[in-house]
């Protein structure tokens, strides 16, 4: 188990924004795809493509949160674009489980995402995970974890830019 992330392509100029903690998504992870109930539907309604689960859809795993970590502003910089598709955290409840956290990117903020993460390279995210790291310990294995998720990201946000589409994402 564990919180993990998951996103799909939107057509985000006609979604909802949403951001925060979500408290109508199912908890079928991939219950935010077109079709399902909930929340994240917006944007789905008249789609101009059709929707293809391999395609439109990223699976991160645990990594979000290394990767949060590699694209997080250090000392002084400004946030990086790509720092958008993984920042948020879930909501953790007096019961001991957590509202999953959701936000919807626009097609800009996609393409300004996709632009910056295409720059990002691995020795950058080896340096940022390292034992130097200014943001916590990793284990030897994280940056090869890291990696290997980043490059699916860089594939499904350049897609997705090229198409000029949104995507939505939740981390829970």
């Amino acid at each position: 188990m564990g919180i993990r992330y998951y996103a799909h392509a939107n057509n985000a100029a006609e979604a909802e924004p949403v951001e925060g903690p979500a408290t109508a998504v199912s908890d079928d992870p991939w219950g935010f795809a077109p079709g399902s109930l909930g929340v994240l539907d917006a944007g789905f309604e008249e789609e101009e493509e059709e929707y293809d689960f391999e395609r439109d859809t990223l699976y991160l795993d645990k990594a979000w949160s290394l990767l949060e970590r590699v694209t997080r502003p250090q000392f002084g910089e400004s946030a990086r674009p790509a720092h958008r598709m993984f920042d948020g955290h879930p909501t953790m409840t007096k019961r001991g489980d957590y509202v999953p956290f959701v936000r919807v990117l626009t097609p800009a903020e996609v393409s300004a995402a996709a632009a910056d993460i295409a720059e990002l390279s691995d020795a950058e995210v080896a340096e940022r995970l390292g034992p130097e790291a200014p943001f916590g310990t990793t284990r030897s294995d994280d940056v090869e974890y890291a990696l290997q998720y980043l490059r699916d990201a860089r594939s499904f946000m350049a897609d997705l830019a090229a198409r000029g589409r949104g995507m939505t994402y939740t981390i829970g």
